[in-house]
């Protein structure tokens, strides 16, 4: 969603600071690609022609705005559909349950996202998340260890709360799910 809001943000801005009458179907193309990391091709690839005849007829270069804008609200609107099933979550892994422990009883202090952000980045031993404040790419059933998963898509798990210690065969975590699969 991010990604997606981004580049729409980016096309703003360039088609706010660009003639369109000197741009080029392939550079636009490019820059979304690029930006929003999903494939026009094929619908610029129908559209081009019909966009030369209504643009020097009808509307004019307003029509390039239109239709970027168009494909980028939708892709803003339906990008959601893409996580359904998927959870995303934050964690801390630890080797020892004792390190578990003292983060654990930090956290019921802090009972803040932040918190939780800086204790991941300062003790998690999962390089790849820590940097990240402890985040997880969204994720879907069997993608982590069993124990993980049974606390994250679990019924009575709740969004912003941290798990109990979840042992599995990396170490001890503690998670704090962000949004459960719908």
């Amino acid at each position: 969603m991010e990604a997606v809001q981004s580049a729409y943000d980016t096309v703003i801005e360039f088609l706010s600071t660009h003639d369109l009458k000197n741009v080029g179907t392939n550079f636009l193309l490019n820059k979304a690609q690029d930006v929003a990391g999903f494939l026009l091709g094929p619908f610029l690839e129908v559209y081009a022609p019909v966009h030369s005849v209504l643009s020097q007829q009808v509307f004019g270069p307003i029509s390039w705005y239109m239709i970027i804008i168009l494909v980028l609200q939708l892709a803003i609107n339906f990008w959601p559909n893409k996580l359904k099933d998927k959870v995303v979550a934050r964690h801390i892994l630890v080797k020892t349950e004792e390190k578990a422990r003292e983060i654990q009883a930090e956290l019921r202090l802090q009972k803040t996202l932040n918190g939780f952000k800086e204790l991941a980045k300062k003790h998690s031993i999962d390089q790849m998340s820590a940097r990240k404040g402890g985040l997880l790419p969204p994720f879907g059933k069997k993608e982590y260890p069993e124990e993980f998963e049974k606390y994250c898509f679990g019924f009575k798990t709740r969004e912003w709360v941290v798990s109990p210690i979840i042992k599995t065969e990396k170490g001890f975590h503690l998670i704090m799910v962000e949004k459960k699969a719908l």
